[in-house]
């Protein structure tokens, strides 16, 4: 049996689109009548293993969509607003340019999109997040840096996701720039700082993509 996918249209076998055909002639006489008078179709061994076949090879190809259906982490983006007075422009940035000398480039923010892979909608999404560094020190013999305990702990929650959907969610609860000034007295100064972002999960629910985490180098400008 050969099966020939092109692009989203499955070509059948032969023999199986006849069997997915309403009966005709003498097949009719399969078919019981109710009420209406609409007859029902009975459907044959070929329609039955079709369907067998069909739901297996989803199941093959997408099990993450029947295993793991509910809401996910997709990606973390971290943005940065030059500007001093709102409404800011951000921007995606892939370093921190600051050094220990240097003001701060502007606002910083996370954008975290999370979707919901399920049929139906989800209330009460609670997201936490964890802000750590890692720090180098600024006098004395060069040496490579240390990833300490999370300096800021915060939450979010959603409180309606839609069935399908995807939603952005935008982080701004943080102050970084206390702490990279405290960091500093104390004779240190970040490398890069990293977010690992959790949802909390439901009874039953896996943890496969509710967890994710994402770094952010800090050099001088």
């Amino acid at each position: 049996m050969i099966w020939k996918m092109v692009g989203p249209v499955m070509s059948l076998p032969s023999g199986v689109g006849s069997a997915l055909r309403p009966a005709s002639g003498p097949r009719r006489a399969a078919c019981d009548k109710r009420g209406s008078g609409q007859p029902r179709l009975v459907k044959s061994p070929a329609t039955h293993r079709f369907l067998a076949f069909f739901f297996t090879l989803s199941f093959i190809l997408y099990p993450s969509y029947f295993l793991f259906a509910g809401v996910s982490l997709q990606k973390v983006e971290w943005q940065v607003g030059a500007s001093r007075k709102p409404p800011r422009q951000f921007s995606v940035i892939r370093e921190w340019k600051q050094g220990p000398s240097d003001k701060a480039p502007g606002k910083v923010r996370i954008v975290l999109s999370i979707v919901n892979t399920s049929s139906s909608a989800v209330e009460g999404v609670l997201v936490r997040y964890a802000l750590s560094a890692k720090l180098a020190p600024l006098r004395g013999e060069k040496s490579a840096g240390a990833w300490v305990v999370p300096f800021w702990l915060e939450e979010s929650r959603v409180p309606w996701l839609a069935a399908l959907q995807t939603k952005n969610i935008l982080l701004t609860r943080m102050d970084l720039q206390v702490f990279f000034k405290r960091m500093k007295r104390l004779g240190y100064w970040p490398e890069a700082i990293k977010i690992q972002v959790m949802i909390e999960p439901k009874m039953g629910e896996s943890l496969q993509d509710h967890i994710l985490e994402s770094e952010l180098p800090i050099v001088s400008p």
